[in-house]
């Protein structure tokens, strides 16, 4: 999926005719989109045998995982387009992304050429997309219902007192 959408961001690249360099940040992101792509080509061939049943621990490992993974390779096309940004700015930005945070080391978005706004903005609709994903497989599988999140996220009164905003 982030391949997908890395490769989204390359053919805007391609495509649009912005200010920026059109075939540095075109490159950047066949590079990204390619390593990407590969890495996760290469993780559903080892796979594919597997048991389909995981244990708890592997699910968290997994998602721990996950996580990790998939903000070091979201960072490659800030890494690569963005010329300036170090890898752990990069990274950095990655992780603020998919983590919806909305943290960025970009002084201002003004210079930032389109597809990496464009890139910045999927990886915050990825992040939320994975945080409401993950609230309902995770819940409904223990068994706790949308009232209980409702109880918990919600400012309304709980006993006769009322939560801060």
């Amino acid at each position: 999926m982030v391949g997908m959408a890395m490769g989204v961001c390359f053919i805007y690249a391609k495509l649009g005719n912005g200010p920026w360099d059109q075939a540095d940040v075109a490159r950047g992101f066949s590079i990204s989109t390619a390593v990407t792509v590969a890495f996760s080509a290469l993780l559903v061939l080892m796979g594919r045998n597997t048991p389909a049943a995981i244990s708890r621990k592997e699910g968290v490992a997994i998602v721990g995982l996950g996580w990790i993974l998939i903000a070091v390779f979201g960072a490659l096309p800030f890494h690569l387009c963005q010329p300036g940004l170090t890898a752990s700015n990069a990274l950095f930005e990655s992780m603020s992304g998919f983590s919806t945070t909305g943290a960025t080391v970009f002084p201002t978005l003004v210079d930032i050429s389109g597809p990496i706004l464009l890139w910045r903005s999927i990886t915050q609709w990825l992040g939320g997309l994975g945080i409401l994903v993950l609230f309902v497989a995770l819940l409904s599988h223990l068994g706790i219902g949308n009232k209980a999140l409702f109880r918990h996220e919600s400012s309304a009164q709980v006993s006769g007192i009322s939560k801060c905003v």
